[in-house]
This record gives C-alpha cells, structure tokens and sequence, in this order.
C-alpha cells in the first residue's frame, strides 16, 4: 500500500477530535495561491526549470539552521512561534511529481501532527509571508525571517 502523507494527517485529525478551528486542510480554491506565494516569497528558481522539491534547498533570504541529532525539532516549535498566531502548514508528498498539502492552524496542533506522523518534510510559515520554518529529511530545521532567526539562536541556549 502506497503512503499517502494527506491521508495520515487528515486520520490524525479525526483520530485525535483535532477541531477544525485549530489545524484544518485549506480548501481547494486556496491552495494553488498560497503555494505559489510561498516560490515567490521563499524560494529561489534554480537555473534548471523542471519541478522542484525539497524546497528547503533553495530557500531565498538569509537562513538560519539547527540541527536535531535525535529528529525531534518539532518538539521546540512552539518556542519559535506563538501558540495563538495562525500559520500555514505545508507537507511534501514523497512521490514521482512533488505534490504539497497545505493546512491551516496553530503550532501546538501542528506539533501534535507531525509527533503522531511517519517522517516527512514540512514547512511552517506565516499568514503575512514575513517568515518560514522548515525541518529537513536529515533532522535540520531551517528559519527565514528576522523573527524566527532571533528566536533560533535563543533556543541554543535554552
């Protein structure tokens, strides 16, 4: 049976009662904007013009990074990020064509996802587009933004 990162998030949800209010799938109509102002926003074009993934490899502005020996970065999310602030959520889909689910929430139930999910690659960002959070395949969690590089650097020490 093929893994299918929308289907375990979305099991996730209703499994644990998660109300839509606080982490929900943005809707079809939404989606195709929100990603294509995450490229514009975060990510460089990279000189070859067919489809890219991991997009934590071409972030745009000035980045910060940590890295979690243990794959545990998300459990030090909520540090970053104010719990009541609703943000964007999006996960990559592992297939042939990079496909991403975008959802929409707060940080708490987006760690409680990503804690009760098999790995994948995400990124966290907010509604303005004024900063992006991103965790890796290889347990580096990426920051851009002045805000979130401040706090990163704070978390070294906490």
């Amino acid at each position: 049976m093929k893994y299918v990162v929308r289907t375990e998030i979305n099991s996730i949800l209703n499994e644990k009662m998660i109300p839509k209010e606080l982490l929900s799938e943005v809707g079809k109509h939404h989606w195709e904007n929100i990603t294509q102002k995450f490229k514009q926003t975060f990510i460089k074009k990279p000189h070859y013009t067919f489809q890219v993934s991991w997009y934590w490899q071409f972030l745009k502005n000035d980045s910060y990074s940590l890295h979690f020996i243990n794959d545990d970065a998300y459990k030090h999310l909520h540090k970053l990020i104010d719990e009541n602030e609703k943000i964007f959520f999006m996960v990559e889909e592992n297939s042939a064509k990079p496909k991403f689910w975008v959802y929409e929430g707060n940080i708490k139930m987006i760690q409680k996802v990503i804690e009760e999910s098999f790995a994948f690659e995400y990124y966290i960002f907010s509604k303005k587009f004024d900063w992006l959070i991103c965790e890796n395949h290889h347990g580096v969690l990426s920051g851009v933004g002045e805000k979130v590089i401040g706090k990163m650097k704070l978390c070294l020490y906490n």
